[in-house]
C-alpha cells in the first residue's frame, strides 16, 4: 500500500494568519488553486484507488481535479481539522497567542488532554483520526491520496509510525506539500 498524504491548499485565512480549525470551512484562495492545480499537473498521471478527504472544502477542492476524473472519493469528518475553540476565525492577540503557546508546550510535554478554551484536546482528535486510520487500513488499497489539515496530519503521522502524540512537532507540512508512506507490514514508512 502506498499512501500520498498532503495537506490542503492555502486560504485567505492561512494568508493572514488566522486559526481556522473544525469550524471554519473555508474555500482556497487563488494561490491554493494554483497549488491544487500545480499538484495535479505533478502527480495526476498517478492512478489513485481512491482520495480521502476531510468533510472540509478546503481539503475537497484541493483534489478536485481527481475527483473530476471518477477517482473514487470518500469524505471522512475524522480527518477535519482540530477544533481550536473560541480562537477559531478570528485574529489572534497576544493572549490567544501566548495560549495557543502554553498548549503546544503542554503536548510536546505529553498532556495530550490540553486544550484551548471550546476546543478538542489531543486525544479527541487522535481518537477520531484513529477510525480513519483503522478503516483505510482495512481496505488494502494499492494507492491512495489523503488530503487533510495541519495538526491532523501530524497527529496521522504519529499513528501512521506508531509514536507518542508528544511527537507530532516531528512531522512537518506545508499547504500541499507531498508526504509519499508505504505500508511495510507492519506499518507506515515514510518514502
Amino acid at each position: 500500500m502506498e499512501m500520498y498524504l498532503v495537506r490542503h491548499g492555502q486560504t485567505d485565512f492561512n494568508a493572514r494568519g488566522i486559526i481556522q480549525g473544525r469550524s471554519v470551512d473555508s474555500d482556497l484562495n487563488a494561490v491554493g488553486r494554483a497549488q491544487a492545480a500545480d499538484f495535479y499537473q505533478s502527480y495526476g498521471h498517478l492512478h489513485m484507488d481512491r482520495i480521502y478527504t476531510s468533510s472540509q472544502r478546503r481539503s475537497i477542492q484541493s483534489v478536485e481535479a481527481w475527483i473530476n476524473q471518477d477517482t473514487p472519493h470518500e469524505i471522512l469528518p475524522e480527518l477535519d481539522e482540530i477544533s481550536w475553540g473560541t480562537s477559531e476565525g478570528i485574529p489572534s492577540t497576544s493572549d490567544s497567542i501566548a495560549e495557543y503557546v502554553r498548549v503546544k508546550e503542554a503536548w510536546a510535554q505529553g498532556h495530550a488532554h490540553a486544550r484551548l478554551a471550546g476546543g478538542e484536546s489531543l486525544t479527541e482528535l487522535a481518537t477520531r483520526v484513529k477510525r480513519a486510520v483503522d478503516l483505510i487500513e482495512s481496505r488494502r488499497e494499492d494507492r491512495i491520496l489523503v488530503c487533510s489539515h495541519g495538526r491532523t496530519m501530524r497527529v496521522l503521522q504519529c499513528l501512521l509510525h506508531r509514536r507518542g502524540l508528544e511527537h507530532m512537532e516531528d512531522y512537518a507540512h506545508s499547504n500541499l506539500a507531498l508526504i509519499r508512506l508505504v505500508y511495510a507490514g507492519d506499518g507506515w514508512e515514510a518514502i
